[in-house]
């Protein structure tokens, strides 16, 4: 069977734009509670824009978990937080939640601002560092 990459590229642009509308409806502005968070974890458009850009192995997979995303999360488990060392004033701090995807492990970013609020911010296949 030959591997058409641009149908493939084709399929991941069509998703995305389609989960983003979907998002739209029924996620931004939203909130999903997350073990041992105490802030319900609110979603954006920005959030779900950075998490279906993000490169992954297994990206449809991951860009279908979007979708999922509320409800991953409420099993996630609490991996580490790391601090913002990109100097960005509005944000303290990125908690970060393992959730399966393609029954492989990867994370749930989320971010927490200066005032406390915590946002979905994106998710990855590997961590970095440590």
């Amino acid at each position: 069977l030959a591997f058409d990459s641009r149908t493939f590229k084709e399929e991941v642009k069509q998703q995305r734009s389609e989960v983003r509308e979907w998002a739209k409806e029924n996620l931004i502005g939203k909130t999903a509670h997350v073990p041992g968070m105490g802030t319900p974890v609110s979603f954006t458009s920005t959030g779900i824009k950075e998490a279906l850009n993000q490169p992954h192995k297994h990206i449809l997979e991951k860009n279908e978990a979007v979708r999922d995303i509320a409800k991953l999360l409420k099993t996630a488990k609490y991996v580490r937080t790391d601090p913002d060392i990109k100097g960005n004033q509005m944000v303290k701090s990125y908690h970060y939640f393992e959730i399966e995807i393609a029954n492989e492990p990867s994370f749930a970013v989320i971010r927490e601002l200066s005032t406390g609020e915590l946002v979905f911010y994106s998710i990855v296949e590997k961590l970095k560092g440590k």
